[in-house]
């Protein structure tokens, strides 16, 4: 499993101009260049910052727990989706003490902290969940069309109690929770289509540094044979 928290780019590949092509070079020639609309009326975004708030007073205001309690209900919800984070053999009791876990969690914070100070900027929420996607690309075997996007919306509703509320409340966190997902797997697609390229990329580069050494040993093998006379 590649490391969570030091993420570091392959080396880079380059196509036939001669122009290095990484992943991350890739990524930013992909990022959205206009403005994303987000479903969230002005009321909605109220009821969701009023619920989330609830939820962070009575967790201390300590937003690493908040991460921590969403993905073990996620994980509550749906226990086989340990194995796609590796945490297959881990006792669900003993989840916050594993470090993958926790590693886990702090891929997820700073996402689900920013998309909560900036429920009104759509087009900003759009990116930062478009790259939590796409780690699960790199840090997960989660696919395109695994039930754990469905199962994300059903416990972030579940966490602040939304599948319980009040109308308003619980149609607000469902076009949240549609959001994230929507934006996340979006994400997903991009860089499992990126990494695609670059696998590409490499295998071609690969074949053209062993026919030059070939060409290199065979024209050195011509030089070294003795003339006939």
């Amino acid at each position: 499993m590649q490391s969570l928290s030091t993420e570091k780019e392959k080396p880079q590949s380059k196509d036939a101009s001669g122009l290095s092509l990484s992943p991350l070079s890739l990524r930013q020639c992909i990022v959205p260049q206009f403005q994303i609309s987000g479903d969230l009326d002005p009321h909605q975004i109220n009821v969701v910052r009023r619920t989330w708030k609830q939820q962070l007073r009575r967790n201390k205001d300590d937003e690493f727990e908040m991460a921590t309690r969403l993905l073990l209900r996620i994980f509550r919800i749906e226990p086989r989706l340990q194995s796609l984070f590796y945490l297959t053999d881990v006792p669900y009791a003993e989840l916050r003490k594993n470090p993958i876990f926790n590693e886990h969690v702090k891929m997820m914070e700073p996402t689900l902290s920013f998309v909560m100070t900036h429920l009104h900027d759509a087009t900003t929420m759009s990116k930062h969940l478009q790259l939590l996607g796409g780690r699960h690309v790199r840090h997960t075997k989660v696919t395109y069309k695994s039930v754990y996007w469905k199962i994300v919306i059903q416990a972030m509703m579940e966490f602040v109690g939304a599948d319980h509320a009040l109308a308003d409340i619980h149609d607000a966190w469902i076009v949240l929770g549609g959001f994230c997902v929507e934006q996340m797997r979006i994400g997903y697609k991009i860089e499992y289509k990126l990494q695609q390229v670059v696998s590409k990329l490499d295998e071609k580069h690969r074949k053209s540094i062993d026919i030059g050494i070939r060409r290199q040993s065979t024209a050195a093998n011509a030089g070294k044979q003795t003339p006939i006379c």
